[in-house]
């Protein structure tokens, strides 16, 4: 998940970051869905400072639903 880059930078695979601390928490991985994808090449449909430079705003909602 974490590889050094260089003497001074690290490279986080953020997607798999994301699923371990999911599962850790507890959530079952078949309820785990990664869409891969990339804010950079899509910003037609999310926000990205990287290729932006700018700063935008972004929000998400996350709810559970109980099937009981």
């Amino acid at each position: 998940m974490i590889k050094r880059k260089n003497k001074e930078k690290y490279l986080i695979d953020i997607w798999k970051t994301i699923k371990y601390t999911l599962i850790k928490a507890g959530v079952k991985e078949e309820n785990i869905f990664i869409s891969n994808i990339d804010t950079y090449k899509n910003t037609d449909l999310l926000f990205s400072y990287r290729k932006e430079k700018n700063t935008g705003r972004m929000a998400a909602i996350i709810g559970l639903i109980d099937k009981e």
